[in-house]
């Protein structure tokens, strides 16, 4: 992989494009712009070919793709919706499947389960919202809300793996062991929690651990997890890189005088992807033998957004 080649796709939008993902098996890139317009792109063939265009009801500001690709979740101010994506990919348009309710502001970001079965989401209302999902994708009960946070959430993660904290004093004075699934949470005041659900149950959802990563007084306008990584861009231009779910710090660098934009870590987890907005400018950065991979500068405006 030559990772200093540089390609621009074939597509355009209509206006600035506000976000991007790009589905697991790489097959499928969604791009929204800021007026809503939702391009699907396939990258599949060696020339870009936009198989499908929509325009969306509000703006976007959070959208994935299911583990296998089936189901498009985009954000539409307090809801979420799911749309199916075609089996054959050619010129047809996306079925809605459902629309989940239970946040009382706008929806910052959301995370599916590897299973597919769960969506999470976030909230500048300062929650969590759990939708529990059927075979075909329709919601199975009402929203789980999850609340604690005292700033907006701009990131969540839901995770199926089995770990042990240690304990804090305090409320966490002995070990606590999770066993099944686990939620990390983000938020703008660098606020790091860790939900657990030890009991199986639904309505046994609680903060396990709480972390709190400011660091010089700036704040979170990026996050990203990946495994056991998470990774957090400030408002004063500097990223760190820690482990999870214990918080210890790997790495932090200052890469610019800007707040960053995005922030993403390749499937591999060896590769941090880092947008600063404003000096339309893109860091890869190999953490773990501290080198550059990839510094480039090609857009002609602001850098909004990044994905592997």
């Amino acid at each position: 992989l030559d990772l200093q080649r540089n390609s621009v796709l074939r597509f355009e939008g209509r206006s600035a494009v506000r976000h991007i993902c790009v589905s697991a098996d790489g097959n499928l890139l969604c791009a929204i712009d800021a007026n809503g317009f939702l391009a699907l792109v396939s990258l599949t063939s060696r020339i870009t070919k936009t198989v499908h265009r929509q325009k969306m009801a509000k703006a976007v500001r959070a959208a994935a793709f299911s583990p296998a690709a089936r189901v498009l979740c985009v954000d539409q101010g307090r809801r979420l919706e799911s749309w199916r994506v075609p089996k054959t990919i050619g010129f047809q348009s996306l079925q809605m499947v459902a629309r989940l309710n239970g946040h009382s502001a706008a929806i910052t970001c959301m995370s599916w389960s590897p299973c597919g079965s769960v969506i999470v989401s976030g909230s500048e209302d300062m929650t969590l919202c759990i939708h529990r999902l059927r075979k075909t994708f329709q919601r199975a009960g009402a929203a789980i809300s999850l609340s604690g946070h005292r700033a907006a959430v701009i990131a969540c993660h839901y995770v199926q793996d089995a770990f042990e904290l240690e304990g804090l004093g305090g409320a966490f004075d002995d070990a606590v062991r999770v066993s099944g699934d686990a939620i990390y949470s983000v938020a703008r005041d660098a606020a790091v929690y860790v939900w657990a659900n030890s009991e199986s149950s639904d309505t046994a959802w609680a903060p396990v651990r709480r972390l709190h990563v400011r660091r010089n007084g700036g704040d979170v306008t990026a996050a990203a997890f990946r495994r056991r990584l998470l990774c957090l861009g400030y408002s004063h231009g500097v990223f760190g890189l820690f482990a999870m779910p214990t918080g210890d710090m790997l790495h932090a660098l200052s890469v610019a005088q800007a707040a960053i934009t995005s922030c993403q870590i390749s499937s591999s987890g060896d590769l941090l992807a880092i947008a600063c907005g404003p000096n339309r400018q893109l860091l890869v950065w190999e953490w773990e033998s501290e080198t550059h991979v990839l510094k480039q500068q090609g857009h002609a405006s602001r850098l909004r957004c990044a994905s592997y």
